[in-house]
């Protein structure tokens, strides 16, 4: 589920990006509300970089994928991606799951989509695929 979000917002990119896991994916726990006890859920992210698309067109994906979220009952979360900072990083938070949605331009103008899921139950990450 982690991965199919990134690959449902990509799909509406144009042009169209080929999404390659960064690292392995992964988990990290969730603690309570003062990050002071173990609350047996955990959070799951993967990371994917866009590749195949020329750095010119981050703007433009990064409006695509803005309308995407809305239409998707994505709210953004934080957004530093100002025309004047070469590097910088986009959350929007699904509003009915919890999932996030990032897109992050390196300082090379590399894009890469992360997307994590709300705190949840741990379970076995699927096999990872691209």
């Amino acid at each position: 589920m982690v991965g199919q979000n990134a690959q449902d917002a990509a799909a509406h990119l144009d042009p169209k990006p080929r999404l390659a896991i960064e690292g392995p994916g992964g988990d990290a726990p969730c603690s309570g509300p003062n990050d002071d006890k173990e609350t047996g859920n955990v959070m799951y992210e993967r990371g994917y970089r866009l590749e195949d698309v020329d750095h010119i067109y981050n703007r433009q994906l990064l409006d695509q994928l803005r309308r995407y979220w809305q239409a998707n009952a994505y709210t953004v979360a934080y957004d530093d991606s100002s025309a004047t900072n070469p590097v910088w990083h986009v959350v929007a938070r699904n509003t009915n799951t919890g999932f996030t949605l990032s897109l992050i331009q390196g300082d090379n103008g590399a894009l890469s989509l992360t997307t994590g899921s709300p705190c949840v139950p741990e379970e076995p990450l699927p096999p990872l695929r691209s």
